[in-house]
């Protein structure tokens, strides 16, 4: 009789806890990711850390954040071997094509060979700055972790908003509303 109970014991356990995990599994869906006005929200603005690094198009011309001081800018870090970056990149050039008069825009190839990111660039026919920083230096300077990884930056070298991961362009336009919004209200 006692091995019956223990058994009997044993199951129930088993199947309270598949329930358990069902249920923490089940309530994860329903939950709702952080909205992008959660997620731009940051209590104090950052200094941009200054760079100035080999142009991706021309390895003797040199592109620095100094350059775009008096513009928002997107500043975003990706490389040819990052397939989300592969996904990301049109919608940033289409973006930049509508708005590049109002905001600045700038890739930085990011640990990859600066003939792979050409390549890349070429293949997508990117037209705004690309800079090529083959050892992520100044991804570790912003304290990245991830590609493609976007920084917005306003007119006076302040991050005002970071994403890591592959924005939507609803999630971009979100970000560029809210940058242009700092740069008026300043």
């Amino acid at each position: 009789m006692r091995g019956k109970t223990a058994w009997i014991v044993a199951g129930v356990v088993v199947l309270i806890a598949v329930v358990l995990i069902g249920v923490v599994l089940h309530s994860g869906r329903n939950e709702q990711k952080p909205s992008v006005a959660q997620l731009i929200a940051r209590s104090k603005p950052e200094p941009a850390h200054p760079f100035s690094l080999p142009s991706l198009g021309n390895q003797e011309d040199t592109i620095s954040l100094a350059q775009f001081r008096g513009r928002p800018l997107v500043l975003n870090f990706w490389a040819s071997w990052c397939v989300p970056c592969r996904t990301e990149m049109p919608m940033l050039e289409s973006a930049y094509k509508e708005l590049g008069g109002k905001i600045a825009f700038l890739g930085i190839d990011s640990q990859d060979t600066p003939a792979a990111g050409a390549a890349f660039a070429r293949k997508v026919g990117v037209t705004y700055p690309l800079a090529s920083d083959p050892k992520g230096s100044v991804a570790i300077d912003y304290g990245l972790f991830g590609l493609p990884s976007t920084m917005f930056i306003s007119a006076n070298d302040q991050i005002v908003a970071g994403y890591t991961g592959q924005l939507s362009r609803k999630e971009l336009n979100l970000f560029i509303d809210y940058l242009l919004k700092q740069a008026h209200n300043k």
